[in-house]
């Protein structure tokens, strides 16, 4: 076969992705909605990769060049989806002018072109191997490759991830030729108690993720097409919008939205929730000069969240940041209220401590003659009741009309992206059940109070309602309405009449 000579030029199609192209690390993982390129640009720098390899002291008998030689495997997680998705899109940017492909077992593209450098010649193999069962994971034990590349990562088992990597760099010899050797994984969002999830939050050393833009994104409570997104220009303008119909909400905050959605069987409380949006993608700096706010909520798991205003130039809304949670399990008030002190003190030392809001029950029935309240203040932990008055649209309304409000181009709420608790409850694990009937399914009408995250959820609600954000859902005539009758019926917010039956 004489050797075609390839010039490689390529474009990623926006920021992520340009960060993707730029990144040496050993492990690479690009998280990606659909017809985001991501699978285009994996393929290519698996190209790009193959043509920098350096030359070996082989010749090419046919070119009389020395060659440039490696060895490629490309994973999918079943043999189906090998032949019907990913070798398609390999064929896409490796054209059949560079080499023979052939769909024996393994699958195996015969690769050579000349380098631009006139002086060498690339040879190289990728082998494609569908991972349908555990015992396919073994054989990779017998390959010696270069690299890897892993389509639909997610939907692999760890296992399978962690034997690829350790076949890779082993092709040509180390001690032959020095090169680095690279593992890439392209996937869609995988669930939110997934592994590479989990590994996305804290990754190992050399692992890169490069999270792209969602396709589309609530405005106003419907799906959109999101600006932002990347490779938008090589789709069709109505790409994202036509997929909307008829999908369910997790399908399309994984698939569309490209959000790490946590797995449940019902809807959420609070759908305009976007993880890429509301969730901070480094820590949050409190301000030293802003007074912070307690929310918190009671019974056996008591839970607690901080937040702070964040006053934006020129606008005269703030924006709400929440800078920590406190979540527990088997605990009484008297434990959580020293635990949040603790808390306060360790992580915001010199810093104002404005009023807190508790779950107006304060407890709710079973409690002994001292309230949630005024079991806290015995620890020195002063919280009023919140004037929410428990009302579940007033608390739900106040929070999404955070979550909908942008200010100057920055969302109304900002969330620490230490508070996993908060984060999981907002996602969907605070949400509606699934109900089954004879006539169909419905949803229940109330919350599931069981899932863990739904504490820390409320706690919020608490706070923000009291600090002026349900002043904003119902107007200022119905707010002082429900702090009229708080004065007329419990002689206001005074701390010896601080329970609510």
């Amino acid at each position: 076969m004489s050797a075609k000579r390839l010039m490689i030029a390529h474009q990623p199609q926006g920021p992520v992705l340009k960060q993707f192209w730029r990144s040496q690390a050993d492990v690479q993982v690009v998280i990606g909605p659909l017809g985001s390129a991501k699978t285009t640009d994996a393929c290519t720098k698996i190209l790009h990769y193959m043509n920098s390899m350096p030359p070996s002291r082989d010749i090419d008998h046919e070119t009389g060049l020395r060659i440039r030689r490696s060895r490629w495997l490309v994973l999918r997680n079943t043999t189906v989806d090998l032949k019907g998705a990913t070798i398609k899109d390999w064929r896409q940017v490796f054209t059949d002018d560079l080499g023979e492909f052939k769909m024996d077992s393994p699958i195996t593209h015969h690769l050579k072109w000349k380098h631009a450098d006139n002086n060498t010649i690339v040879q190289s193999e990728a082998l494609f191997i569908g991972i349908d069962a555990l015992s396919d994971i073994k054989k990779l034990r017998g390959y010696q490759v270069t690299g890897v590349w892993l389509d639909e990562a997610h939907e692999m088992l760890r296992d399978a991830v962690d034997m690829a990597f350790g076949r890779t760099g082993r092709y040509p010899k180390p001690a032959e030729v020095e090169y680095q050797r690279h593992m890439l994984l392209t996937t869609n969002a995988p669930p939110a108690s997934h592994w590479l999830a989990k590994l996305s939050k804290r990754p190992p050393r050399n692992w890169e993720f490069f999270i792209q833009p969602g396709g589309v994104m609530r405005v106003q409570g419907k799906w959109v097409t999101n600006p932002k997104a990347e490779n938008l220009k090589n789709l069709q303008p109505d790409y994202y919008e036509a997929q909307l119909g008829g999908k369910r909400e997790d399908w399309i905050r994984a698939n569309l939205a490209n959000e790490f959605v946590h797995n449940i069987d019902g809807r959420p409380v609070h759908p305009d929730f976007s993880q890429r949006i509301h969730v901070s993608d480094e820590p949050l700096t409190p301000d030293p000069y802003e007074t912070l706010h307690v929310g918190a909520d009671w019974g056996r798991t008591p839970a607690g969240i901080i937040v702070q205003r964040h006053w934006l130039p020129d606008f005269d809304r703030p924006q709400w940041r929440v800078l920590r949670e406190l979540t527990t399990r088997n605990t009484g008030i008297p434990a959580f209220a020293g635990a949040m002190i603790r808390l306060l003190a360790r992580d915001f030392e010199n810093i104002e401590v404005g009023d807190c809001w508790g779950d107006p029950s304060g407890g709710g029935p079973g409690w002994t003659d001292e309230t949630a309240f005024q079991l806290a203040e015995a620890e020195g932990f002063l919280i009023y009741p919140s004037t929410c008055n428990n009302d579940p649209a007033l608390r739900t309304g106040a929070l999404d009309d955070c979550l909908t409000t942008f200010i100057g181009g920055e969302p109304g709420i900002l969330i620490d992206p230490s508070c996993e608790m908060l984060i999981e409850g907002l996602a969907g694990g605070y949400h509606y059940r699934r109900m089954q009937t004879g006539n169909g399914e419905f949803y229940a009408d109330k919350p599931d109070k069981k899932q863990p995250s739904s504490h820390i959820v409320e706690a919020l609600h608490y706070v923000l309602v009291s600090e002026g954000e349900g002043e904003r859902v119902l107007g200022d005539t119905s707010f002082e309405k429900v702090n009229r009758q708080v004065q007329d019926e419990y002689g206001g917010w005074s701390q010896p009449a601080r329970y609510f039956e």
